[in-house]
């Protein structure tokens, strides 16, 4: 209970002590009491505080500091001194008193060794010291315990405070400017503001302008509690002495630690001055100019100033001698002119001046810039027929070659103009580059884009640049003379053509058919994606389960799960790193002809990149394959594995056997496999069906020994996702060790006929990896590096050893497969794995990937355009291009780069192909790092080429006439007519509207629209058409619309000969999807394409600017098929534009920076994304 609170202010000056007073009368019980306190300083900041306790006693005798009271024994622990400085040897008394009647033997024992037995007598007191040495703390607390016959009596405890000694030391020079020679004095003040004595050693230093030191001088000094000391020193400075600042330094010591510390300055001065003056302010001079400076020399003494001056100039093999003599305040001057050779070297250069007066020497120096390249354009406008041209100039001090790249192209990225070349520019010089514009170029913007690389600092400079070129310009249109056609009709196109501008010479019109059936789609995927189905496929080691690796160039989040199992995730993704999702070795399908219910989904909000690694750690039989996305899947699968080979070594066939795997994304998909071998009850050739549902899963596997399911036919009615390889495959047969291969495989449509690869990074023996080239149609021709290798049918392969790049061409599309062999072959780490090779059509300009953890090495393989090896970036900077070498005949180059673990970005100018892998002991990983998923023509049913030539304002109509019997055979359903109009260099002029048209083979026909060709994610989508009776009879029919499968309108009604009936409805999908309608046993699809807006933004600026405005470049382009809305913000600029499908859009400002500079850009919109890019001011460069 507290009985008595009061605050009380007091002063206390420097090294004194005050005494405060706190009353509180006639305390009432008995016992012992605690008196607390606490000191703030003047900024309310807790300093000190304690505790003090007594005693209320009946006893009319209380010692001081009684805090226990026995039964007759009381003690206390008390110090001379409440502070002590560190270091200390502390006393504390002990006190203990009798108030009985008889003699006792009291026992203490206490902290720091305290342990003694006293005799107390009758009435008496007794005390003793215990001393506690060196006390390095800055508080103590001593404590104390009383027994007497081994009973505890009691204790008590003391605290003392213990504070560092301090010196304040002042020191000054008699003055502040000296001459050589000249004594000096230094005056010295020490003031001890402890209250104890302290014992000083007092080191006195001056030190030069280089920090050496001149003089020391050492002494003791014994200083009283708050005393001051002064002391007088003098030094003489020598003749030798440099000119400059100079350091007094003072530090005093005590007990070994520094306890005060002072110092000044004076300078020591010339009776001179020497100037180098230059004609360039900046001191910048170019290789074959010329430099002018002027040496000033002027007596600032008071005598006579007589001494030699030489000059030296080292890089100018220059050197010249003055004598001079001079009275006080006189100046001369000498003038120089000099010639700069041009084998001078970029870089600082020393101007030496030597002063024979005291042999001092001043160093100045001029500088000649390294080359630097700068690249300009002032024309915006042209006309087709006229030379475009830009400049080239080296602003920089030396003459330097560079190699330049010249792209010129239109905003649908046909390429106008290509060129690569090697120029050499002296310092200072302009190169003008020109070229011609074709007279048949189309009207339209175009845009043309530079990188020099100067080969003297391999900086790179960029130009892009738009422009305005008025040319050849047409409308065009394209159209059928109805709507519905039977089976044995004809079709007559009519096509217009008004010539706008200019003369059209040789140009092409071309008419093309494609059919809208099921799955036929021209949209542009790729393998980044927002929604996935994937399969844990069957391994022989488990181990602790598979993950999922999601990375983005975005923030994003999304959902794993696999309902079959109860499993759900969440996920987020920070832009360009890994988020990895751990998948349970429940998910794993296993066994053959088995339905399950293990499809494994990942969704997202924004588009991802997705990887799944079987299992997750190293243990022996790892592989990983990159996740297609839903919009990337197909509906046929040529199934492209390996055989079963572990019984080559003795093995049973039932642990490596060939297998696939098959997810299903939509309900109530129908699924036809012809399997290339017999397995199970399943015959080869024989085509058998399964009905999948939504996350459904099937996997069949090989039963007998070397069985291989490559060549197996899959075929659906809605996409689906395969996936192929081995449980645990030795590749070669016979040479261990096996190890779990898989790939998820890519559609037919999506194959190619043109790839180029090399084998993976040698390990010990270099017999290379093994190649499979897969055929989708009978009479494929394969030619390898120029040779014709052999024809294969559909199903059928071709393997071949890989020991060196190859040129793959085929005469159908085909699938391609590389395979890593097993340690027990290559004889050092890495086992077997699959990887698909990208055909060169698939290549990608940009790429995200990952590296997995637990593996000794990993590698990307790199297959890019030879001219755009130094546009490649990796992880934002440059990639070394000597890591290159340039092989076969379509300018194409193959590297090998090591990766750390984690994820990597990639991108180039020019679409470029990489796959990338991983080794470990007896273990390995491999999968492409990304690819386009392009439909290579599908649907493509008709094509005619007609030559046109049409004069300024000319109008043209062209009827063509196809027999459907003839030339569309056996094709019913939805046809899009598409006319394109090019120049006689394929360039496109125009293009027509999309027109679409119907092939019955019945009575009834039937008509399917959609209101837009591409749609976005989640727009409406109006679905419209009509059914006509075109029998002679009255009939009833039952009208049914599916999506995907599942029935979104249905509709019964009677129609009387030649009656109409229309139909309109809605729906929306953030993927793309199929549409049937069905009546009276005719069905009509039509694919509708949901498209993602994807766009790619490249920022290009100087990395390294000065204070004077630079051009910000910001270029657009739409990748994908559907137009995007963006605004565009830099800084305080801001543009709206509309980017139509696979188009571009260049952006162009100015700016200017006064230090270093993050640019921010930022995309909304469409698509949405911040875009930075750090630019150096060169003045703090």
């Amino acid at each position: 209970q507290i009985v008595k609170q009061d605050n009380i202010s007091v002063y206390v000056p420097p090294g004194e002590i005050k005494t405060v007073n706190f009353t509180y009368a006639n305390p009432s019980k008995l016992g012992i009491w605690q008196l607390k306190y606490e000191i703030f300083d003047y900024n309310n900041t807790l300093i000190d505080w304690g505790t003090e306790k007594f005693a209320v006693s009946k006893y009319a005798e209380n010692p001081k500091g009684f805090v226990y009271r026995g039964r007759e024994i009381t003690f206390d622990i008390t110090t001379p001194e409440e502070h002590y400085a560190r270091g200390s040897d502390i006393p504390f008394t002990i006190h203990i008193w009798n108030k009985g009647d008889t003699d006792r033997e009291i026992r203490c024992k206490g902290s720091y060794g305290l342990d003694k037995t006293v005799l107390v007598p009758a009435g008496s007191e007794v005390s003793f010291v215990h001393i506690v040495e060196n006390v390095q703390r800055s508080w103590l607390w001593f404590s104390a315990s009383f027994y007497e016959d081994g009973s505890y009596l009691g204790s008590t405890r003391k605290a003392v405070w213990l504070f560092y000694p301090h010196i304040d030391i002042n020191v000054e020079t008699d003055r502040k400017v000296y001459a050589k020679g000249e004594d000096l004095s230094i005056f010295l003040s020490l003031t001890n503001r402890y209250g104890i004595t302290m014992n000083t050693t007092v080191n006195v230093k001056i030190l030069d302008p280089d920090n050496i030191k001149l003089y020391e001088e050492i002494f003791s000094a014994e200083i009283g509690d708050y005393e001051s000391l002064s002391r007088t020193l003098s030094f003489s400075l020598p003749m030798t002495s440099k000119y400059g600042m100079y350091l007094v330094s003072v530090e005093a010591y005590s007990g070994g630690r520094k306890v005060g510390s002072g110092s000044t300055y004076f300078e020591v001065k010339k009776g001179y001055t020497v100037r180098l003056i230059f004609d360039k302010p900046d001191k910048a001079y170019r290789v074959r100019d010329s430099m002018s400076f002027e040496l000033e020399v002027k007596n600032t003494g008071s005598g006579l100033f007589n001494s030699d001056i030489n000059i030296s100039i080292p890089a100018l093999a220059f050197e010249d001698t003055k004598h001079v003599s001079l009275n006080p305040n006189e100046t001369k001057k000498f003038s120089y002119d000099l010639s700069i050779p041009e084998t001078t070297s970029a870089g600082k250069h020393e101007v030496i001046v030597s002063i024979g007066f005291d042999n001092s020497v001043k160093q100045y120096y001029f500088v000649i810039p390294n080359s630097n390249l700068v690249l300009s354009s002032e024309k915006t406008s042209y006309n087709a027929g006229e030379y475009l041209y830009f400049n080239l100039t080296n602003i920089g001090g030396v003459d330097t070659t560079c190699n330049c790249s010249v792209k010129f192209y239109d905003s649908r990225r046909f390429k106008i103009y290509e060129n690569n070349t090697q120029e050499s520019i002296l310092a200072g010089g302009t190169k003008t580059y020109t070229f011609k514009i074709p007279e048949q170029a189309v009207s339209g913007k175009y845009y043309l884009m530079v990188w020099c690389k100067d080969l003297n600092t391999n900086k790179i400079t960029s130009l892009s640049k738009s422009y305005t070129i008025s040319g050849i310009k047409a409308a065009l249109t394209s159209v059928t003379d109805k709507k519905t056609y039977f089976i044995d009709e004809n079709i007559s196109i009519f096509t217009n053509i008004t010539n706008l501008d200019g003369e059209i010479v040789n140009g092409t019109l071309e008419l093309q058919i494609f059919s809208r059936g099921k799955g036929v789609s021209t949209e542009i995927a790729d393998s980044a994606g927002k929604e996935f189905f994937l399969v844990y496929t069957d391994n022989y080691h488990a181990g602790p389960g598979s993950a999922i690796f999601i990375t983005s160039d975005v923030d994003t989040s999304g959902i794993v799960e696999i309902p079959g199992i109860g499993f759900s995730q969440p996920f987020t993704v920070t832009a360009n790193t890994i988020t990895t999702v751990n998948i349970p070795t429940s998910a794993m399908v296993q066994g053959s002809d088995i339905i399950d219910n293990k499809g494994i989904r990942v969704t997202a909000e924004d588009e991802v990149t997705v990887y799944f690694l079987n299992p997750r750690e190293p243990v022996y039989t790892n592989d990983a394959y990159l996740g297609l996305p839903v919009d990337a899947l197909g509906n046929e699968y040529i199934i492209l594995a390996y055989p079963e080979t572990l019984s080559a070594r003795g093995f049973s066939h039932t642990i490596g056997p060939s297998e696939f795997a098959i997810v299903a994304p939509y309900n109530n998909t129908t699924i036809t496999i012809t399997p290339s071998i017999t397995t199970g009850s399943r015959t080869a050739g024989v085509p058998y069906t399964i009905t999948l549902d939504k996350f459904q899963t099937y996997t069949l596997q090989s039963d007998d020994a070397l069985e291989d399911l490559t060549g197996t036919v899959i075929e659906s009615d809605h996409p689906i996702a395969v996936f192929a390889g081995g449980r645990c495959t030795d590749i070669p047969p016979g040479y261990g060790y096996c190890d779990h291969i898989v790939e998820q495989m890519a559609p037919t449509a999506t194959w190619g006929k043109d790839f180029d690869t090399f084998p993976f990074m040698p390990r010990l023996n270099g017999l290379g990896d093994f190649l499979r080239i897969l055929a989708s149609v009978d009479g494929t021709v394969v030619t390898i590096n120029g040779t014709v290798a052999g024809t294969i049918n559909r199903g059928e392969f071709l393997e071949i050893n890989v020991t060196n790049p190859l040129e793959i061409s085929t005469s159908e599309p085909v699938l391609v497969a590389q395979y890593l062999t097993g340690e027990g072959y290559e004889g050092r780490i890495g086992d077997p794995f699959e990887c698909l090779i990208p055909p060169t059509e698939q290549f990608l300009p940009r790429y995200t990937f990952i590296t997995p953890t637990g593996y000794a090495e990993n590698y990307v393989n790199i297959i890019a355009p030879t001219y755009s090896l130094d546009d490649l970036i990796l992880d934002g900077a440059p990639v070394n291009t000597s890591i290159f070498t340039a092989f076969g005949t379509r300018g194409l180059s193959a590297g090998t780069i090591a990766l750390s673990e984690g994820t990597h970005t990639m991108s180039g100018s020019a679409p470029f192909g990489i796959y990338v892998y991983g080794y470990n002991d007896y273990v390995s990983y491999g999968y492409p790092g990304g690819l386009a998923l392009r439909i290579l023509q599908e649907g493509l049913v008709w094509q005619k080429n007609i030559s046109v030539n049409l004069s300024d304002s000319e109008t043209k109509n062209i009827l063509t006439e196809i027999s459907i019997p003839n030339e569309i055979q056996n094709v019913t359903g939805k046809f899009d007519l598409l006319a394109t109009l090019r120049t006689n260099a394929s360039q496109i002029i125009n293009q027509s509207n999309i027109y679409s048209f119907f092939i019955t083979d019945r009575n009834v026909s039937l008509i399917l629209e959609t209101d837009k060709e591409i749609y976005k994610p989640n727009e409406a989508v109006k679905i419209f058409g009509q059914v006509q009776n075109n029998a002679n009879i009255t009939s009833d029919y039952n009208f049914s619309l599916e999506k995907d499968g599942v029935e979104i309108f249905s509709d019964a009604f009677t129609l009387d000969p030649g009656d109409v009936y229309n139909f309109t409805t809605y729906t929306t999908s953030n993927t793309s999807f199929t549409l049937e309608a069905i009546v009276d046993g005719l069905m009509v699809s039509d694919f509708v394409e949901v498209e993602t807006p994807n766009v790619n933004v490249s920022v290009i600026t100087p990395d390294v600017v000065g204070l004077s405005t630079f051009d910000v470049v910001i270029l657009m382009e739409n990748i994908g098929n559907i137009p995007v809305d963006l605004g565009v913000s830099i800084n305080n600029r801001t543009w709206n534009v509309t980017i139509p499908g696979g188009e571009s859009r260049l952006l162009e400002t100015t700016m200017s920076i006064t230090e270093n500079t993050t640019l921010n850009v930022t995309i909304s919109g469409d698509v949405s994304r911040l875009i930075q890019k750090e630019i150096i001011c060169g003045e703090n460069a």
